[in-house]
């Protein structure tokens, strides 16, 4: 019975990262629904100009305000999921991938949209590739930070995400920018996820952990410089999200950025945070890539 319990406590945040899935999957496609009804095909230059306009213009449309608390609502799930004893970024962010099962079946039965089939192999591919990445975990936790590579991930995700906007200027010309956007926001998401891990340790030293009750919780969280980078690494993130939105398919766009979001996550997790992987686990890993380009081979229908 021990050793049942045990495991059932290790693998815990496995289960808080499902529940952050669930609550991504949905509240993506929710926002997705808003924001085409509001500002369908916007340009990225006109979405920064207006930037005050078109915030206040979705704060009144419900369905983008209830994408938004399901996205807050996984954050917490993700937060709990980061801070659970024996986690590890380089699990918890491909099981994550299981959203893009919510975000395609929404936006399929939902809003309308079409899938081809080699669309539909390519998500079944990712899935299969999350689910080795976390069902051949071995345990083990993060071990000691090691702040110096921690620093190259930011850099690679930053420099990564401002290629990747520079290039979706130059691809409206001849289409493809929301993929583009999609993975840029889904590099923005991942450094949020780092920045998250790091602000746990800030707050297991304050308040002993992640615990948004905790009266001390909101100030822990706007005096450490970690829970300003989290801020500005998911809000760049976001921001692509809701311009990728404005041009092509949940069913598409949600698989691309939660694809792309566990590449900086696994990378510091391994390098910066001493977490290790099983072959089978980095099969799984393989996976995903291969069946992020399936997914993508479907275009527009």
């Amino acid at each position: 019975m021990t050793s049942v319990l045990e495991q059932a406590t290790m693998h815990a945040y496995i289960w808080l990262a499902i529940g952050c899935a669930i609550c991504f999957g949905i509240g993506n496609s929710m926002q997705k629904q808003g924001m085409a009804v509001s500002f369908p095909k916007i340009s990225l230059g006109r979405f920064f100009a207006e930037l005050p306009k078109i915030f206040f213009v979705l704060l009144k449309n419900w369905i983008w305000l209830a994408g938004v608390g399901f996205a807050v609502a996984g954050f917490i799930f993700q937060g709990e999921s980061i801070d659970a004893p024996g986690s590890k970024l380089s699990v918890i962010m491909p099981l994550l991938n299981l959203s893009t099962i919510v975000t395609s079946l929404v936006g399929v039965f939902l809003l309308r949209e079409r899938v081809k089939g080699s669309e539909w192999i390519g998500i079944a591919v990712l899935t299969l590739g999350a689910v080795m990445v976390f069902a051949f975990d071995r345990g083990g936790g993060s071990h000691a930070l090691r702040g110096p590579l921690l620093a190259v991930c930011y850099l690679i995700g930053i420099g990564s995400m401002g290629a990747l906007l520079a290039a979706s200027a130059l691809a409206r010309a001849w289409g493809g920018a929301e993929i583009l956007l999609a993975i840029g926001s889904g590099l923005g998401f991942g450094m949020g996820a780092v920045a998250l891990k790091m602000l746990d340790y800030d707050l297991k030293g304050a308040i002993g952990g992640f615990n948004v009750l905790d009266p001390h919780f909101l100030l822990v969280f706007l005096t450490s410089p970690n829970g300003w980078m989290l801020i500005a690494f998911n809000l760049a993130g976001f921001t692509l999200f809701q311009l990728s939105f404005a041009h092509g398919r949940i069913s598409l766009i949600g698989p691309f950025s939660q694809v792309f979001s566990m590449v900086i996550p696994v990378i510091a997790g391994i390098l910066a945070f001493g977490e290790s992987l099983v072959p089978w686990q980095w099969l799984g890993v393989g996976i995903v890539a291969a069946g992020t380009l399936l997914a993508g081979r479907g275009g527009h229908v």
